[in-house]
């Protein structure tokens, strides 16, 4: 498991984490600025050794690691905050929680995108990093979790999964007649999966994900994680497409993990596949993300694939690729 690293957003003088029980950086990406943290990686590698050590033997639930899984932010979002055209929104939960997210109005004729953020992130986050799709009209419903960014509540797997409901209801009920993209990051990866198999969007993509949280904690104490989120178990129950995005380089959670939910998705037959970043790292970039999506819609709307927009650092994987071949496009 790897540590939280701030990654400074530019202009809003406030440090963003990423990562599915921690944070990465050092690869620079739209709006977003690297701050390293070498040391918080040592960090990180102690402080699960002293939640261990303080574990009652036979204590499972999710409270134990969920400081770990859920570091949540705590500054309330603010609308002066948010991108240009960018407002707050408020979605209530089954459980009758009020959370505010983020929403900005669609162009007519764009998707709108349905974004979990990372387990340190909010709903600000996710506006200001995907930005370059916003600038192309493309609408946004960005939700923001129980317990984070000044919402009620307290995270759990199944929390957020209510909290993913919510959300995806809200982006319903404004655009029902858009077509609409999961769009997660890191842990909002696993929440976009998740939502997907319960309540299908039109496509789903994955931006460094991992295969269950357990594959992420220290062997040791994998037994004590309650908050599983397995995507191994979810990803060939999707009945919808399923892009996956990773980065060769990511520290944070290892590009193995996306081949094996490459794997679990080819023997599947899902349609889609991956986009592999070479010499990209754990933080989600908007500008390359505007070419992968490009490419994926043109996918779903034609069967083929069309990779014209797609930078040299990014190769596509189609889910059924062969291992050999995947080897050799990543090269």
């Amino acid at each position: 498991m790897q540590p939280r690293e701030p990654i400074a957003r530019a202009g809003s003088g406030r440090a963003l984490e990423h990562g599915p029980i921690a944070a990465s950086a050092g690869h620079p990406a739209h709006g977003l600025e690297s701050i390293t943290g070498t040391r918080a990686r040592a960090r990180f590698g102690s402080s699960w050794l002293l939640a261990l050590g303080l574990m009652v033997p036979g204590a499972v639930s999710a409270g134990p690691f969920a400081w770990a899984i859920y570091p949540a932010p705590t500054v309330p979002l603010a609308e002066r905050a948010l991108p240009p055209g960018a407002m707050l929104v408020e979605a209530r939960t089954a459980d009758g929680l009020a959370l505010t997210g983020v929403h900005v109005a669609p162009r007519a004729g764009q998707p709108v995108l349905l974004a979990f953020p990372g387990n340190a992130s909010d709903a600000a986050d996710s506006a200001w990093w995907l930005l370059p799709l916003l600038d192309r009209g493309f609408g946004l419903v960005a939700a923001n979790y129980r317990g984070y960014a000044g919402n009620p509540g307290r995270p759990s797997e199944a929390g957020l999964l209510r909290d993913a409901e919510a959300f995806l209801a809200l982006a319903r009920e404004r655009h029902p007649d858009a077509r609409l993209w999961s769009i997660g990051h890191s842990l909002g990866g696993a929440v976009a999966i998740a939502l997907a198999e319960r309540s299908p969007p039109d496509a789903v993509l994955a931006w460094g994900t991992f295969t269950t949280v357990r594959d992420m904690a220290p062997a040791l104490g994998r037994w004590l994680v309650a908050d599983v989120w397995r995507n191994v178990d979810r990803v060939p129950r999707l009945s919808v497409p399923l892009f996956l995005v990773h980065g060769l380089a990511d520290p944070v959670v290892p590009a193995a993990h996306r081949e094996r939910l490459h794997a679990i998705a080819s023997a599947a037959s899902l349609r889609g596949g991956s986009f592999v970043i070479v010499g990209g790292t754990h933080v989600p970039d908007g500008v390359l993300l505007d070419s992968i999506l490009d490419t994926a819609e043109g996918h779903l709307a034609g069967g083929g694939w069309t990779t014209a927009r797609l930078p040299d650092s990014i190769r596509l994987v189609p889910f059924g690729t062969s291992p050999a071949c995947e080897a050799a496009g990543a090269e």
